[in-house]
């Protein structure tokens, strides 16, 4: 009898999980992805960023631009997901994005989309994510502004 029990128990939670597994797969088809030819930009840095995005197929290269050069941080592949730390704080992007090594497809997650995922967080998960990703952009405020600002001791003479 409990042997029973616990069998209509696992058999329940199993449907659970691909019913949810379903509503994903379905989700990920239903959401059309958007196709960008080599070096078409996904954003600039310093957009203000209403979206997030996953790579479906091909590379998309994260880089920054200092003085009209540009630097690489990283190059994603499918699956990654990138553009997520604007929703997350609603900040400017802090780096460009861009289609490499030829055409690349990506899905788009807005604002509205990534707001009701988190709404169904623990809210201790949300305020997690939200100090993460001030610590984030300031580690890249100190590996972009290495020298520390000027003291003024104009009043210490007196």
């Amino acid at each position: 009898m409990l042997n029973q029990a616990k069998e209509k128990i696992e058999d329940t939670e199993t449907a659970e999980r691909r019913s949810e597994q379903d509503r994903r797969n379905r989700q990920r088809r239903s959401s059309a992805a958007t196709l960008l030819e080599e070096g078409m930009l996904v954003f600039s840095q310093h957009d203000t960023g209403d979206q997030a995005y996953i790579v479906k197929s091909g590379k998309i290269e994260i880089f920054t631009t200092v003085d009209g050069q540009d630097t690489t941080l990283g190059t994603l592949e499918e699956g990654a997901l990138f553009g997520e730390m604007a929703l997350i704080d609603n900040s400017e992007r802090m780096a460009s994005a861009r289609a490499v090594g030829g055409p690349a497809e990506i899905y788009t997650i807005t604002r509205g989309r990534f707001e009701e995922q988190l709404a169904g967080a623990n809210p201790f998960i949300a305020k997690l994510l939200h100090i993460l990703a001030g610590n984030v952009r300031a580690n890249s405020d100190l590996i972009n502004n290495p020298e520390p600002p000027e003291l003024d001791t104009s009043d210490a003479d007196e």
